[in-house]
């Protein structure tokens, strides 16, 4: 009986993100592959083709990987060597020997010998560059769903230009490896992520890696589903649809609502089968709450498998119900200002809570705000009736004079012009003759950034610049969008136009 002899190669030895990859392949002694060549030498097409040609004709292929979190810990030499021998183990037959790419694997039961340049000249280990290469360029790609911001379907982790400027755009992930500089000078740090408002978009994705893990595909984040609006992942399990809804919390405070309402679970349920309607046939689904806590060590996951529907609005998780006596005592506080609140609010003065979700973030969400109304000039009211409702009429008013105008960094409390129920908390942030410039949300004045609160939270996300948002601001043919702006010259006394 002749020897079996098994080729052994890498993949993704050198990217900043993602495991590194090999494959042990063991073809028969005349096979008839056309094409094997070293993987880096063909198109990612050749490379598709062939490697359906090595599935089909190979004896055995075997694959093994080693995890960012272990090239950290061993450095990517011994990990790669880790993955060889993950490989020649994971071979359905045990080979009398192996070839290796490059140098000899160490502690290895299996005889084998390191070839230089093996993927040039040895026909199995050509065929095991291609297994590895393509394996780990389809993991790169399913991990660009969760990641799209850096580009892993186009680099495959690799340190290109575009690589390196989404990593300082958007730091380190949990798939990047800090071990290896670029990634090390370039992690986020919990303060960091708070004040980009990025915890919540970082739980997602952590969220989404854990489903990935677990074996779930995923189809997309933050896909918009109408009525609800955004359900944070979609995935497929056995042919199952998976719909996870994410939240997030810090040091055990929380960042999103951990409770669902029950109109949202109406509308989670309707935005559901509606979606599911684009595909032929009957499908199951279930909906799954996933919660990610970050703190000082690892973000913590905890996963609820399908919260029936009829339950969902009810659902408290073990972290909730642990703060229960705190979260009982905030809301009595917040209930006692709402009704000192109220008591005060008067012809001279008005108080406000800014809410859980501001639409800006140049004020901090939760602040207690008391505003005169004499600070900048006033009127008697033009409405007498019950608070919050329609009940009441309108009544001719008296408008003074104004007393001052508002200046940089104060804070503005008015009428939103389309609700009487509305009132609008704002801060102003230029004044006559400044230049205002606003890059994806971030508030540059007069060629300067301006330093705003951690805690501030955005209603909305970021906005594309494909969404043309023309003429709703002051007139400048450099606006795009809200989070988009300028840059535009705030008019002064005397301007001409």
């Amino acid at each position: 009986m002749s020897s079996i002899v098994a080729g052994v190669d890498e993949a993704g030895r050198g990217p900043l993100a993602g495991p590194v990859v090999a494959a042990a392949v063991i073809l028969p002694e005349n096979n008839e592959i056309d094409g094997l060549r070293d993987s880096k030498k063909l198109s990612p097409k050749q490379r598709e083709v062939l490697f359906e040609k090595i599935k089909n004709n190979a004896i055995s292929i075997g694959i093994g990987q080693s995890s960012v979190k272990r090239i950290d810990e061993m450095n990517i030499r011994n990990a790669t060597f880790m993955a060889m021998q993950r490989a020649l183990g994971h071979l359905t037959i045990k080979p009398n020997s192996a070839m290796i790419d490059g140098e000899s694997l160490p502690n290895q039961i299996i005889p084998n010998v390191g070839i230089i340049r093996g993927d040039d000249t040895v026909d199995s280990i050509k065929a095991a560059s291609i297994v590895a290469k393509v394996t780990r360029d389809n993991l790169m790609i399913r991990y660009s769903k969760i990641f799209p911001e850096y580009g892993l379907d186009k680099h495959k982790g690799y340190g290109t230009a575009m690589h390196m400027e989404a990593l300082r755009k958007y730091k380190a992930t949990p798939i990047h490896r800090r071990s290896f500089k670029p990634v090390r000078d370039n992690f986020p740090t919990l303060t960091w992520l708070d004040r980009k408002n990025r915890i919540k978009w970082l739980g997602k994705k952590i969220a989404a890696l854990y489903l990935m893990d677990m074996g779930i595909v995923i189809e997309s984040l933050n896909e918009y589903l109408l009525p609800y609006g955004e359900i944070d992942i979609i995935g497929i399990e056995n042919g199952d649809w998976i719909f996870s809804v994410v939240r997030s919390r810090v040091n055990s405070v929380r960042v999103t609502n951990s409770q669902l309402k029950q109109f949202e679970v109406e509308k989670i349920k309707i935005s559901i089968e509606d979606y599911l309607s684009q595909y032929s046939g009957p499908h199951n689904y279930r909906v799954d709450h996933i919660e990610v806590s970050f703190g000082k060590k690892k973000p913590i996951v905890q996963h609820y498998k399908g919260v029936q529907f009829e339950l969902l609005c009810k659902f408290k998780s073990p972290l909730y119900l642990m703060n229960k006596k705190k979260i009982i005592s905030e809301t009595k506080a917040i209930i006692i200002i709402i009704i000192v609140a109220l008591s005060v609010k008067v012809t001279i003065l008005e108080a406000y809570i800014v809410p859980t979700g501001s639409m800006e973030n140049t004020i901090m969400t939760g602040d207690f705000l008391i505003g005169s109304r004499f600070v900048y000039g006033m009127r008697t009211p033009d409405w007498i009736g019950i608070p919050y409702t329609d009940i009441g009429f309108f009544i001719p008013y008296i408008k003074f004079p104004e007393f001052r105008q508002p200046s940089k960094g104060d804070i503005l409390i008015f009428k939103y012009p389309r609700d009487k129920y509305v009132k609008y908390v704002k801060r102003c942030v230029a004044g006559p003759g400044d230049t205002l410039l606003v890059r994806d949300k971030d508030i540059i004045l007069n060629g300067e950034g301006i330093p705003l609160p951690t805690n501030g939270k955005y209603l909305y996300p970021l906005m594309s610049e494909s969404i043309r948002q023309q003429g709703i601001f002051l007139s400048s043919g450099q606006n795009i969008n809200k989070d988009n702006l300028g840059p535009i010259r705030v008019p002064a006394k005397g301007d001409h136009f």
